[in-house]
């Protein structure tokens, strides 16, 4: 036979080539010699019938009687052939690959069918596969005994990367198997055993790993399991839907919904009449739920009539997941914990049971909710029934009918201050007061019966007594009656009305303030700039929907309304009329007057963004408003605005314009403000253009120019020029300026870019430098990044005038400076450099000459300046060079003198002025020196010299800008403790003022002798000639012609 077919059943085997020798006659037919190839692998074996005479019955009647043998084996058939040879629905895409081989022998009497077959038989997996090819490996090992019809499966072995199935025991009209099932990949799993007939379906996708050990007895069509089933990581398919408190009502979903849990492990017990779990526990995360149950069955599934039983404990798992698991929505967050005992049918169950729920997430704070419960006649009874939530308590009882939605509750509760309740919570208002509340209520949802009332005792905004609020609410025939009132004098409010508890909630309400006083809230936003009181009083009517706030309508008539804030008084002219409607804002009547101030505006504005804008405004407006939004401005003066709004408020078209007069702002943090503003501002659609706007600025002539604009976010792009500006930045530093700015951005990121040209720079004797620099190179973690001049970025190019003059109480310099200035305003940084050409610099009563000098900012980052500069002075015959290098916190200094001297004894000589005693030979001081350090006694330990110049260093410090400033005196020195002529200490007083850059008169006298005084007048001619004119403290006259010469 050659390529022939084979169909038997649902086998279809094609393509088969094969022979065989037989043998026939009256005794039977042999078949010898078979061999053949099929399923892409071969077989062979023999087969034989023989028919025989016998005797049967008492009768000894003759039969024939047939006897057949058959023997066969396989070799290397293909897994993948023999899937196709039997057709089925392939649901999994799943490609098993491996050979087979084995015997089958059988033998019978009479027909075929009471054959009784061994069959022997091992699959092995390829040596490599394809990608989505599965290699299986498997060993079949049992006997067929057909008048019975039962299989003794004494193995069956299957096993691939993923799963392992292991079998034995008897298949006939009722089974006994033990089976063990293990696998990691479940559709392989349902793939292999729906090839040989068995089709598996679970309610769960599994993405961990599945096994069950176990029996399955009985019939095919009667099956009962008994066994241990475990699954880790899977999706419970949950496929109805339920309604409940708190939980939306949810249609029935067009998908099952998954509900995840990390574990289950469970003694399973099955039939079609009855299934139960015994020590059933489900795991998700920290959370577990324990089962104990059984469930009547008609055919395999439940119906109302079926009887339960059945216990359950949960501790800590997620109340989302079991409401998601029993079909209810819940989204409020929580941990569940309880105890369950359940009973009577699936249609009417009975059971009772407690549950604890914590951090359940109701608002901004955790709630924690703790009931016992009765389930009875499809109504669940909750009593015990408490809830608290930070400060607030509520206690009481609900129950809730599952089939018609009827309900009854009976609340109370208190809040120990109404102000710990976060949403009341806010930066600007402060609350405060005792809340208590009943409610009880029944009926359905769509017609209740609710009452209540809630009791604010000693209501407290922001520190001002609003007394009491009572409100009371009355339902009957679904209309519920509200009524709600305040007890303070000052604050006047009344509630009434009327809310239908059907559909939206439709509302009639009115709101009466004969007298509010919202000085509370004013104070929340002017941060306590009221200098008088705020009044309000008025009627407003809200009707419409409450469920739907869009469709509300409102109108308010405010027939008084006055207000006091830092002096300025504003009050209305009319009554405000204004509306609400369809998320319009309908301004009828808006007339407000006061100091400088007459404003009015009419008109209409869709609050949702998209709807049209319609309003005008005219007025003139005192600037000293600005001031009481926000305490960093100070502001004077007036504006006259005229302005149309049209388009939408998400894009507003503005036309008009605004005209400033004689304005005046300034804000905390900045070193400069505006003064005597003048000018027009317009308004051209999308953009604030400032057509002509001067004033001045730190005394100079300022003018500005630029835009803001408004269309999609806020922007700015403003130009200001001055002339001759003086800016005190830092404090103590004051430098005249031309400005030519640009400040463009947004609020958010902003940068200023442009020139300065200094012209002159002066620095306050207060001024501490060090100070300044120390604070400059702070680490970035100290700045106040919250500063609104922290988003304003600096690009700024500083130069100054040829031979800039700068003047300190210490120093007289003059150069010329190139600096770049960067970072922000909050925390800026310099690049550049600052060159010194020539100058004088005083201290500890020396004059240095400055004879070369630079100062270099290279910290991108911050304000580091890097000196190098070098200074020569002249003390008692020396001539002293000090060179000052590196950044101020690592400065490095070196000293020289000639003649030369250590450097501890240069020191010393510019310390004390003293000549040091290594050179008591070359030291020549001045008459001056000698009068000022003049001591007739011998020797004057050092610590007598320290101590006295250290005490007089302090007092010069206390004094001498003091009296410098007083008199006009270049230095006053004091030396408080030495000794005269006649051995008495005393006190010496230096007083010396520079003429001019070469001139110089100094005077010492000594407090206790008035005689002896000493007069000196030096000129110095150039650098190397001086002359001194010296009358000395014993009265001699003498001239000194000083030359100085320098031999290399």
């Amino acid at each position: 036979m050659a390529a022939g077919a084979y169909r038997a059943g649902l086998a279809d085997f094609s393509g088969v080539d094969g022979s065989a020798a037989f043998v026939a006659g009256n005794a039977g037919v042999e078949l010898t010699g078979i061999r053949g190839e099929a399923l892409g692998g071969t077989f062979a074996g023999s087969a034989a019938i023989k028919v025989t005479s016998v005797t049967r019955g008492r009768r000894h009647e003759h039969a024939v009687e047939e006897r057949g043998t058959a023997a066969l084996s396989f070799e290397n058939l293909d897994v993948q052939r023999i899937e196709s040879a039997f057709p089925h629905n392939r649901e999994f895409q799943v490609h098993f690959r491996g050979r087979a081989s084995g015997t089958v022998g059988a033998e019978w009497t009479g027909t075929p069918g009471n054959a009784l077959a061994e069959v022997a038989m091992a699959i092995t997996p390829p040596a490599a596969t394809a990608p989505g090819e599965v290699p299986v490996r498997a060993a079949v090992r049992g006997t067929y005994n057909g008048r019975t019809g039962g299989v003794n499966l004494q193995q069956f072995e299957m096993s691939t990367p993923s799963s392992d199935v292991r079998a034995n025991g008897t298949l006939q009209s009722r089974a006994s198997l033990h089976v063990t099932v293990s696998t990691s990949n479940v559709p392989e799993l349902r793939a292999a055993l729906a090839d040989v007939g068995i089709d598996v379906v679970l309610p769960a996708d599994v993405h961990g790993r599945l096994s069950f050990v176990g029996d399955v007895l009985g019939t095919a069509l009667d099956p009962q399991i008994n066994g241990h089933v475990m699954a880790t990581d899977f999706d419970y398919l949950q496929e109805f839907t339920a309604r409940g408190l708190l939980m939306q009502p949810a249609p029935a979903p067009a998908a099952p919904i998954p509900v995840h849990w990390d574990r289950i492990t469970a003694d399973l017990q099955y039939s079609s009449r009855a299934v139960s779990l015994r020590n059933a526990t489900l795991q998700d995360g920290s959370g577990r739920v324990a089962l104990n149950g059984s469930a009547g069955l008609e055919a395999g599934h439940v119906v109302p009539q079926s009887a339960i039983d059945g216990q359950a404990r949960i501790e800590n798992e997620s109340a989302e997941h079991l409401a998601t698991l029993i079909g209810m929505h819940y989204r409020y967050g929580g941990l569940l914990s309880g105890s369950l005992r359940l009973a009577g049918t699936a249609g009417n169950p009975a059971g009772a049971g407690s549950l604890h729920l914590e951090k359940a997430a109701f608002g901004r704070e955790p709630v924690s909710i703790a009931a016992d419960f009765a389930i009875r006649e499809h109504e669940i009874l909750f009593t015990n029934l408490t809830a608290a939530r930070g400060a607030a308590q509520i206690s009481g009882a609900f129950s809730w009918n599952l089939l018609s939605s009827a309900f009854s509750f009976k609340l109370t509760g208190a809040v120990a201050n109404v102000g710990a309740i976060p949403e009341l919570q806010n930066p600007r208002v402060s609350v405060a007061g005792k809340l208590a509340f009943t409610a009880q209520g029944s009926g359905t949802p769509a017609a209740p019966d609710i009452n209540g009332n809630v009791h604010i005792t000693n209501l407290v905004l922001n520190g001002e007594s609003v007394g009491d609020f009572d409100a009371e609410m009355a339902s009957r025939a679904g209309t519920m009656h509200v009524t709600a009132s305040t007890t303070a004098p000052t604050a006047q409010l009344s509630i009434r009305g009327d809310v239908q508890l059907r559909g939206d909630l439709p509302a009639e309400l009115t709101i009466a303030f004969p007298r509010l006083d919202f000085d509370p809230l004013l104070r929340a936003y002017l941060r306590g700039r009221l200098t008088g009181h705020s009044l309000a009083a008025g009627v407003a009517q809200l009707s419409g929907p409450l469920r739907s706030p869009e469709k509300l309508l409102l109108t308010a008539n405010v027939d008084q309304f006055s207000v006091s804030v830092e002096k300025l008084n504003l009050r209305n002219a009319s009554p405000l009329r204004f509306r609400v409607s369809k998320q319009t804002l309908v301004v009828d009547q808006f007339h407000i007057t006061g100091s400088d101030t007459d404003f009015t505006a009419t008109g209409s504005a869709a609050l949702n963004g998209t709807g049209a804008l319609n309003l005008s405004a005219n007025g003139t407006i005192d600037l000293a408003l600005v001031q009481t939004l926000d305490p960093n401005f100070t502001s004077a003066g007036r504006v006259t605005v005229s302005l149309r709004a049209q388009g939408t408020m998400a894009h507003p078209l503005l036309g008009g314009q605004v005209d400033v007069a004689s304005a005046s702002v300034s804000y905390s943090d900045l070193p400069n403000g505006l003064s005597a503003v003048n000018g027009t501002l317009r308004f051209n659609q999308n953009r604030l253009v400032i057509e002509k706007l001067t004033g001045q600025s730190g005394g100079g002539a300022l003018t500005l120019g630029g835009y803001i604009a408004y269309s999609s976010g806020f922007s700015f792009a403003i130009t200001g020029r001055a002339e001759a500006m003086r800016l005190r930045y830092p404090p103590g530093v004051s430098s005249i300026a031309n400005v030519d700015l640009r400040w463009t951005g947004t609020p958010a990121a902003s940068t200023v870019t442009g020139e300065v040209l200094v012209t002159r720079f002066t620095v306050s004797p207060q001024f501490d430098f060090t100070t300044y620099l120390e604070r400059s190179v702070r680490p970035i973690s100290q700045l106040d990044v919250s500063s609104a001049l922290s988003n304003i970025r600096l690009d700024v190019h500083v130069a100054s005038a040829p031979a800039l003059q700068v003047s300190t109480s210490l120093a007289k310099l003059s150069g010329d400076l190139d600096l770049r200035l960067r970072g922000t305003v909050a925390d800026p940084a310099v690049l550049g450099r600052v060159n010194i050409l020539r100058g004088t610099v005083f201290f500890n009563g020396t004059n240095y000459q400055l004879q070369r000098g630079d100062i270099t900012f290279a910290n991108p980052a911050t304000i580091q300046p890097v000196l190098n500069l070098e200074f020569t002075t002249r003390i008692a015959g020396y001539d002293i060079n000090l060179s000052l290098d590196g950044p101020v916190e690592r400065l490095h200094t070196m000293y020289r003198s000639d003649p030369p001297l250590p450097t501890t004894d240069i020191i010393s000589l510019l310390a004390f002025r003293q000549c040091p005693t290594s050179a008591e030979f070359t030291c020549s001081p001045s008459a001056i020196e000698q009068a000022e350090n003049y001591n007739p006694s011998v020797n004057p330990s050092f610590s007598e010299t320290a101590s006295n110049q250290i005490l007089g260093e302090a007092l010069n410090a206390t004094l001498s800008n003091r009296v410098q400033r007083l008199f006009g005196i270049s230095r006053v020195k004091i030396s408080p403790e030495i000794a005269t002529v006649i051995g008495n200490p005393s006190a010496r007083i230096t007083v010396e003022q520079q003429v001019s850059n070469n001139v110089t008169i100094t005077y010492v006298t000594d407090v206790a002798q008035a005689t002896q005084q000493v007069i000196q007048v030096e000129y110095n001619v150039n650098r190397n000639i001086s002359i001194v004119a010296i009358r000395d403290q014993f009265g001699v006259l003498s001239f000194d012609v000083r030359l100085r010469h320098r031999k290399r």
